[in-house]
């Protein structure tokens, strides 16, 4: 990579990558390409190596796509408005916290895979301008939702469904045991 050194103090030199890609940022529909979950050890290997370009976008094909959201192999089919190689938007992190992220945008036809370079997870959900749309694993690790021409805002929260599970799970075992006081003591004071 390009590294350049920041500064050096006693012995320790501090870089600064040049060639890093923004946290978050809008790939054009044709830098995008499903890949199947077989391809995933190949896939690791290509990106350690610098075998794949890195300003594109590789979607784990886990589900149908989103209504209107194109691939390379759409636009070049022809299914998209503009060819879709150039850029299509401008993305900005608004909002960071643990369990949200908030990206302000600004997308143009024909639409963009929104990238956030950080960790997928099954718990995290999304919604472009309020609408819910689901959240793709990408290039190995990081998320990755469609936007549609025109979309402002895209909003990620975490929100497991095993934290709801066990939330349920747990007021049952409280109705349970309140319950279960309530007979005991009215058993008792019956006898």
């Amino acid at each position: 990579p390009a590294l350049a050194v920041v500064s050096v103090h006693g012995g320790y030199a501090v870089y600064r990558n040049a060639a890093v890609q923004p946290r978050c940022r809008i790939v054009p529909p044709a830098r995008a390409r499903l890949v199947s979950l077989a391809e995933e050890g190949p896939l690791l290997e290509a990106l350690a190596g610098r075998g794949i370009d890195p300003d594109s976008l590789l979607l784990h094909a886990d589900g149908p796509l989103p209504q209107g959201a194109l691939v390379g192999s759409d636009v070049a089919a022809g299914a998209g408005a503009l060819p879709g190689s150039g850029a299509v938007g401008r993305a900005r992190l608004n909002e960071d916290r643990d369990l949200r992220v908030q990206v302000d945008c600004d997308v143009a036809e024909p639409g963009g895979w929104l990238f956030l370079g950080d960790s997928y997870y099954p718990g995290w959900r999304a919604r472009v301008d309020g609408v819910a749309t689901p959240v793709w694993r990408a290039n190995v690790a990081g998320r990755a939702i469609w936007l549609p021409a025109g979309a402002r805002q895209a909003v990620f929260e975490y929100r497991p469904a095993s934290f709801y599970r066990g939330l349920w799970a747990s007021g049952v075992a409280l109705v349970a045991i309140v319950a279960g006081l309530l007979w005991c003591r009215r058993r008792a004071g019956a006898t």
